[in-house]
């Protein structure tokens, strides 16, 4: 079962009925996967999406959806293959443990959590977008701050972005290009 917050009657009138359509869609792949979504957030900035953070009631992840993706959802078939994959995937890893951790090549054990939304900030050439994540050490528990520049190529969902991120941090742990820190040591720049 799906359990989610109301959201505010304010915020649901400025939802555009195709946004409403998709969210109701991907809730009910969601569901059929077995997830539950414990938070659901509007993102009205920049990009508008939504923020929401899912699994079971012990373990979850979360994951910013845009509307675009959204309204497209019910009608396409592709894109309801991308969630169903997802979802498939965060169920069965919250059976065995968190669906944040993954393993190195070189045997280390990392948590990464993305800091949703995805950032946009100046660059040379024009705005460059990021995401922003914190890589943890799950031995010692020390932390890299990271960040990924996203690329911006045709048909290129946040359930490309994951997996390609994901696979990205492993590969910099791997090649020793990661730099840990304890907990409370601030770090100031993005790996």
């Amino acid at each position: 079962m799906v359990e989610s917050h109301s959201p505010d009657p304010i915020m649901s009138d400025a939802i555009r009925n195709e946004t409403q359509v998709g969210l109701a869609e991907l809730k009910r792949r969601f569901s059929s996967a077995g997830l539950s979504i414990f938070k659901q957030q509007r993102n009205t900035g920049f990009q508008r999406s939504t923020y929401f953070a899912v699994g079971s009631a012990e373990r979850q992840t979360d994951i910013t959806i845009s509307d675009t993706f959204l309204d497209d959802l019910p009608n396409t078939s592709e894109y309801q293959a991308k969630v169903d994959s997802y979802a498939l995937a965060v169920a069965g890893r919250i059976k065995c443990g968190s669906p944040e951790v993954f393993y190195c090549r070189s045997g280390i054990a990392v948590g990464i959590s993305i800091r949703w939304p995805i950032q946009v900030a100046p660059m040379g050439s024009g705005p460059a977008a990021f995401i922003l994540m914190d890589v943890t050490n799950q031995i010692d528990g020390q932390i890299a701050k990271c960040s990924m520049r996203l690329g911006f190529s045709f048909n290129h969902t946040v359930f490309e972005t994951l997996p390609e991120t994901i696979y990205s941090v492993r590969l910099a742990i791997d090649a020793g290009l990661l730099r840990f820190f304890k907990a409370d040591v601030r770090q100031e720049i993005y790996q």
